[in-house]
């Protein structure tokens, strides 16, 4: 079960079987197919500019996680009983700063959900700066991700910023322990939704 921010129709059905792998993406798309298999440990700090299909990747890996847990029906010892049912957390970022803002007069409890999710996706990390930036919202952000460090709970994150946006925006202590515990990587490459709107506008005839 996918919990937090709404999917987006256009992720809906993302997949990892289906994405466009290239020289650009490669090594993003196999860590990811290790998260879904269980066999990597930490995470995966995914950056790169903008339109490098971060976001995709990140979609289509928490897709493929999702519908190989779903719980089934299965026999033990004579007896039916469902597999264990799971609950992934995805956030945009800038939905995870505004849920932590309001919690402060409701009784949600957003910042302890993403604490201890048994795997967090946070999307566009850095963007909740640009519009609901405060030291509250850094702080929030920092436990989160300190408690997930501390307990050995992995977490998938997408950004557009470099590993010294990562330091100067969140402290060195977390850059230290993503570098040391997950999988930092970054995408490179032209904005690949130009590429598919001008394929798209060249195969409908449209100037």
């Amino acid at each position: 079960m996918i919990l937090g921010s709404r999917i987006d129709k256009r992720f809906i059905d993302a997949s990892l079987e289906t994405c466009r792998v290239d020289d650009g993406n490669r090594r993003a798309i196999e860590y990811a197919k290790q998260m879904v298999a269980g066999e990597l440990e930490g995470g995966i700090i995914l950056g790169g500019p903008v339109g490098t299909g971060k976001t995709h990747i990140m979609m289509a890996t928490l897709n493929d996680i999702d519908a190989a847990n779903v719980p089934v029906m299965k026999e033990v010892k004579g007896l039916e009983a469902y597999t264990p049912f799971h609950r992934y957390f995805y956030w945009k970022a800038t939905d995870l700063a505004t849920a932590l803002r309001k919690a402060v007069s409701n009784n949600d409890d957003p910042s302890g959900d993403a604490k201890r999710a048994e795997l967090l996706f946070i999307d566009d990390l850095g963007t909740e700066y640009e519009k609901a930036g405060s030291d509250f919202v850094y702080a929030a952000f920092q436990e989160i991700f300190d408690y997930r460090w501390g307990n050995l709970l992995p977490i998938f994150v997408t950004t557009n910023m470099d590993a010294s946006g990562i330091e100067k925006s969140y402290g060195d202590r977390v850059l230290s322990r993503w570098r040391g515990s997950c999988k930092m990587l970054r995408l490179d490459g032209d904005d690949r939704r130009k590429d598919e709107i001008f394929a798209s506008r060249m195969q409908g005839g449209t100037g």
